[in-house]
């Protein structure tokens, strides 16, 4: 996307110049101009909606949101081709707003389907995690581990803190119930907490292999897809506080 962002930013560059030189456009020494306190206000408007947006997006939202971004620039930039063309339409100006907007456009459908091969693998890992049944799972077997962020190897910075196997089915539907209530988030994982985790195996008509994370979840069926845990870790906390009747890691 950021490759296409950066063709599309040049070609659009290279039409506006030529452009220029063809038809001896001169552009305003002030951006933005207004034409009238009514146009003023709508630009402001604008402007605030898309730092707004911006902020949402990188807070809230996915990457996979910044069709919104674009659309609303899209928008913003048709107002002033249309405001340049009503009242500066000798100065022609209008013709650099009017190619700025054909790209913005561009952009905004090429990442309405960029969001939409975003998220697929999301949307499916979250299908997936929610999807267990007590009847498709005969077994659990949980590893807990623990991870020293002051050591540099790897291989001893994991420590392993025990394991056990769950064939309850009490329990086993209390923790895919948890899943179930567990409000996952599509959205890139920013930080990476891994003072302790739990490794789940499900060993039943397919095997899965889930990590809990205390703000996260990682899901490997060959591809690993992570999703941030939004509010409670519901199976975070069942795994934590449950009395599971843990075997030791061997001496």
């Amino acid at each position: 996307m950021l490759l296409l962002v950066i063709c599309v930013s040049l070609i659009t560059i290279f039409i506006q110049t030529i452009l220029k030189r063809k038809l001896k456009i001169e552009v305003g020494p002030v951006p933005l101009r207004a034409y009238s306190n009514l146009d003023r206000l709508i630009q402001r408007i604008f402007i605030i909606g898309f730092v707004i947006i911006l902020a949402v997006i990188y807070f809230v939202l996915t990457p996979a949101d910044i069709y919104i971004l674009f659309g609303f620039a899209v928008l913003f930039l048709s107002y002033r081709t249309f405001m340049e063309y009503k009242y500066d339409r000798e100065e022609r100006e209008y013709l650099l707003s009017f190619v700025s907007t054909l790209g913005l456009f561009i952009l905004f459908v090429s990442s309405v389907f960029y969001g939409i091969q975003y998220m697929e693998p999301y949307k499916e890992a979250e299908q997936q995690i929610k999807s267990f049944t007590p009847e498709s799972i005969q077994q659990i077997e949980i590893v807990n581990y623990a991870w020293d962020e002051n050591v540099r190897d790897v291989l001893k910075a994991m420590n392993y803190k025990g394991e056990a196997t769950i064939d309850d089915s009490k329990l086993i539907t209390e923790i895919l119930a948890a899943f179930s209530e567990t409000e996952l988030q599509t959205r890139d994982v920013s930080k990476v907490n891994l003072n302790n985790y739990y490794r789940l195996y499900f060993n039943g008509d397919q095997s899965i292999e889930i990590t809990v994370y205390d703000k996260f979840l990682t899901l490997n069926t060959g591809e690993l897809t992570w999703l941030n845990v939004k509010g409670e870790n519901k199976v975070y906390d069942l795994l934590n506080d449950n009395n599971i009747e843990w075997h030791d890691p061997e001496i």
